[in-house]
């Protein structure tokens, strides 16, 4: 190619993408900056919305309080006034004078005097005031009682009332150095008004005066303040979530260009063969690695059938792809076999995805495949080594087993050639112990498992066996088995066996020494509430000598016994009586895992 169109290419494909990639950064300052404008236009809406909600809730209970007291003074004119006892705070009402009856005498001789309603009221709110904070008005031009003489901002106010202007008036103001809602409604004469007020030339009718009340608002603002600190704090972490986000898209469509590049770099440097084909099975994408590992070059395999890789045998595998590949389903890790261009057949790992256009239709399928001969051959010279390593275990258990029985046997013959009862009664013993551990090997063998053992079925095999070759005479003595479940391993099965193994003997010598009939009992149970196990031998014969502690001190298989419990890592219990009752609680410890080494 000439190299003035070489230069050409280059320089048009650096300044398109610096031209792209001035237009992302503009794009993305606009966005930002109108992201701030709604964040900030919601924060101001929210926050005035909020301060006129509350500012409503105030003027609600401003309204709720003054109607009550205009109720209150309405009730107290309907009665003409309130009559109440004169005491020492309740003199006279001096501006009622002129009111026939202001004051009487019951006929009990109790002096009272007469509340006109304006008055009663206002010493309701001056009560309520003291209370609850909320400070009651009544005011007017013209007066009787002088405090109720209206302040400038009162005056104002019932003059335009009197002109007609209003009817209600609202005003937030500092009020005793905190703010308020001041709040006045207007009264009219009304029937019954005129025995107290027609003296100062009111009619029905005519306005005569204003109900207020100063509501503190304190506790409102500081509302309002708590609802702003909250929506400044939410509105902020709105907002930088929102530019985190479009810092992130941004920076994703920067990122995807050469995301893409990167990617065919990838594809085109693996050492897996990575194919794409069309619906029909034909190559539309041939990477290096496949043209590594079936010898094809690109330019041999594209647009031919998938079909010249895969053998005879197996031509039905492609149409089962493809037919899933059609319900949008993803094959991982799919073994089979595949041809090169030479006919060689090789071992592969096949992963095939569906490809989707914009719209989510298939339109083809990915593959990924790995040569995996080498894999295949060293897993099956792992298998053969297991095994035979498998093999040698159970020959080992299998072996132990047989020598331990022939030990077993020397041990019989020994007993049978001595004439002293006390030496065959050790060899006996010697016997049953080395029993249960051929058992123990025997139960392996069997089992065809070397890390873990049932302890509860290798117990009742130890207990019936023992009991069988100590029995004289077997319809005397009954076994009652009572046994768990639980995994263990050898160090802690073995011990186990040896312990039932001596009490079970120990029973039989002491328990039904005299052959006597009876029961013995061999349980395994768990200790409730805690990770433990206990093991309990016991029978209902003789019981316990009275110097059983004395004996214990100095006999072989009580000591061997305390032996194996602490080996067991367990501490031994003799119960007191009467019957003979010999426990162990210990920890079952998790088997561990056999570990073969596999050359």
């Amino acid at each position: 190619m000439d190299p003035t169109h070489i230069f050409l290419s280059l320089f048009l494909t650096t300044m398109l993408q610096v031209l792209k990639s001035h237009m992302i950064a503009t794009v993305t300052w606009l966005v930002a900056l109108g992201w701030t404008l709604v964040v900030g236009g919601s924060l101001v809406w929210n926050v005035r919305n909020d301060e006129r909600e509350t500012m409503d809730t105030a003027y609600a209970e401003a309204r709720a309080n003054l109607n009550k007291d205009i109720t209150l003074r309405r009730w107290a004119t309907d009665h003409g006034g309130v009559y109440v006892p004169i005491t020492a705070r309740q003199q006279s009402v001096p501006w009622l004078n002129h009111v026939p009856g202001r004051d009487v005498t019951t006929t009990d001789g109790r002096q009272l005097t007469l509340l006109n309603p304006a008055t009663a009221v206002r010493q309701m709110m001056d009560r309520y005031a003291q209370d609850y904070g909320v400070r009651g008005r009544i005011t007017g031009l013209k007066y009787l009682n002088p405090s109720n003489a209206p302040d400038a901002w009162e005056t104002a106010q019932l003059e335009a009332f009197t002109r007609g202007e209003k009817r209600e008036v609202w005003e937030v103001s500092d009020f005793d150095g905190k703010p308020h809602l001041r709040y006045l409604r207007a009264m009219f004469m009304e029937p019954g008004c005129e025995k107290c007020h027609a003296i100062l030339g009111y009619q029905l009718g005519d306005m005569r005066g204003a109900t207020g009340l100063n509501l503190p608002l304190a506790s409102y603002y500081q509302k309002i303040e708590e609802s702003k600190r909250i929506l400044d704090w939410t509105h902020g972490v709105i907002w930088l979530f929102g530019l985190t986000g479009i810092g992130l898209s941004s920076s994703m469509v920067r990122r995807r260009e050469l995301a893409l590049r990167q990617f065919k770099a990838i594809i085109d440097s693996s050492d897996d063969a990575i194919i794409s084909t069309t619906l029909d099975g034909n190559i539309t994408s041939w990477n290096q690695g496949a043209q590594t590992l079936f010898g094809y070059q690109a330019g041999e395999a594209i647009g031919q059938s998938i079909q010249i890789m895969i053998p005879a045998d197996r031509q039905s595998e492609e149409e089962s792809i493809l037919t899933r590949i059609l319900r949008s389903e993803k094959i991982d890790h799919f073994d089979t076999v595949r041809c090169n261009k030479e006919g060689r057949l090789i071992d592969i790992s096949v992963s095939v995805s569906p490809i989707l256009n914009s719209h989510g239709k298939v339109i083809g399928a990915s593959k990924i495949a790995r040569d995996i001969t080498q894999r295949k051959q060293s897993t099956e010279a792992l298998k053969e080594s297991l095994r035979e390593k498998t093999a040698l275990l159970n020959e080992v258990h299998h072996r132990v087993k047989n020598n331990l029985q022939v030990i077993t046997s020397l041990l019989n013959m020994e007993a049978g050639r001595s004439d002293h009862p006390s030496t065959k009664a050790v060899l006996k013993d010697m016997q049953g112990r080395i029993r249960s551990m051929a058992l123990l090997h025997e139960s392996i063998y069997r089992a065809g498992t070397f890390a873990a053992i049932d302890l509860g079925s290798y117990l009742g095999q130890v207990a019936s066996q023992t009991l069988r070759t100590l029995l004289t005479t077997p319809a005397a003595i009954e076994l009652r088995l009572q046994l768990g479940s639980v995994q263990v391993g050898l160090d802690q099965a073995t011990p186990c066996g040896l312990l039932v193994c001596e009490l079970l003997s120990n029973c039989l010598k002491h328990g039904f020494a005299n052959g006597q009939s009876g029961e013995i009992f061999v349980e395994l149970q768990p200790v409730s509430g805690v990770d433990q196990w206990v093991l309990r031998v016991s029978d209902n014969g003789v019981g316990l000598p009275p110097d059983f502690e004395l004996k214990r001190q100095t006999t072989l298989g009580l000591q061997l016994v305390a032996g194996l419990a602490h080996q067991l890592g367990g501490s031994l219990d003799v119960g007191p009586g009467p019957r003979a009752v010999f426990s162990v609680t210990f920890t079952a410890q998790k088997p561990a895992p056999l570990v073969l080494a596999v050359l």
